[in-house]
């Protein structure tokens, strides 16, 4: 049998081409606690521990698809998301740590559990499923217009034993929803499609060749596209002092905050994310 650290260093030096020294690292603990079911914790107690066979196979496949640029939430179909697995395929985006942060926002700012709330381009499903998972009383609903996301967010409400409404919707194209006042939202959220081509130039492989590009970008000329459309829809489909939340690229908040404002909308904040950049805008309608 091999230890973990006769498997480690090959494993790590194998990806050295493709990542940093501290990623292929965390990719090593990511397959070896997928691959053994314990902890890193767990596995660098025991380091003298061997894998089988059968795992020194596996981690071997897994390898060879990292090399290959995909994303290791995709090569095992599943990323952790506020403390919650979540099924994930080539037709989502893997959820982010800055997701996470939009999120937590969210709940710290909204007590109540009496809400009505969207989350438009819902991928996974992870933001409104999160959402219902600690406002259990709220009434959840996510729209995207790919009908294999939302596939992948239906089974993601079964597994979580979360009731989310998801419907097939293109907020750029489909006729603007209108609802009566007693029908409308206390909070819109939305996670759109924001890098532009000139960012999308510096992207590493495994985002360019996996990820979906239709949750990813935008035209150079049209960065905005999807916040003007959702700040549309949110005029006539917020409730009266409803909240809307974005995450945003890091390089224009000041556009969306004036975008925001020329609407009518009040209370706007930007909010950094943990590594210091613009990355959430609420407002008030």
């Amino acid at each position: 049998m091999i230890n973990v650290q006769q498997i480690k260093s090959p494993f790590i030096s194998s990806l050295s081409s493709y990542y940093s020294q501290g990623e292929a690292e965390e990719l090593f603990w990511l397959v070896a606690e997928h691959i053994t079911g314990q902890s890193r914790f767990q596995l660098k107690l025991n380091h003298s521990q061997g894998f089988s066979k059968e795992q020194e196979v596996a981690m071997g496949n897994i390898l060879k698809e990292l090399e290959e640029g995909k994303p290791f939430q995709y090569i095992v179909g599943e990323a952790w998301f506020y403390n919650q697995k979540y099924l994930v395929s080539e037709a989502v985006l893997i959820p982010r740590p800055e997701t996470e942060e939009l999120v937590d926002l969210i709940l710290k700012e909204n007590k109540s559990e009496n809400l009505k709330i969207l989350d438009i381009g819902t991928g996974s499903g992870c933001i409104p499923i999160a959402l219902k998972t600690h406002l259990p009383a709220a009434q959840v609903f996510g729209i995207d217009i790919s009908e294999d996301a939302l596939k992948v967010a239906k089974a993601n409400a079964g597994n979580l034993g979360q009731n989310v409404m998801f419907l097939r919707i293109d907020i750029l194209n489909d006729v603007p929803v209108i609802l009566p006042d007693d029908q409308r939202f206390d909070i819109i959220v939305s996670n759109p499609p924001y890098i532009t081509l000139e960012e999308k130039l510096a992207m590493h492989k495994n985002v360019l060749d996996y990820e979906p590009h239709l949750a990813l970008f935008v035209d150079q000329d049209k960065p905005l596209i999807f916040y003007e459309a959702i700040v549309n829809f949110a005029l006539t489909n917020l409730k009266r002092a409803g909240k809307l939340y974005f995450e945003i690229n890091k390089t224009y908040g000041k556009e969306i905050v004036h975008l925001l404002a020329e609407k009518g909308f009040k209370s706007i904040s930007v909010r950094r994310d943990l590594s210091g950049h613009d990355r959430m805008v609420s407002a008030t309608i």
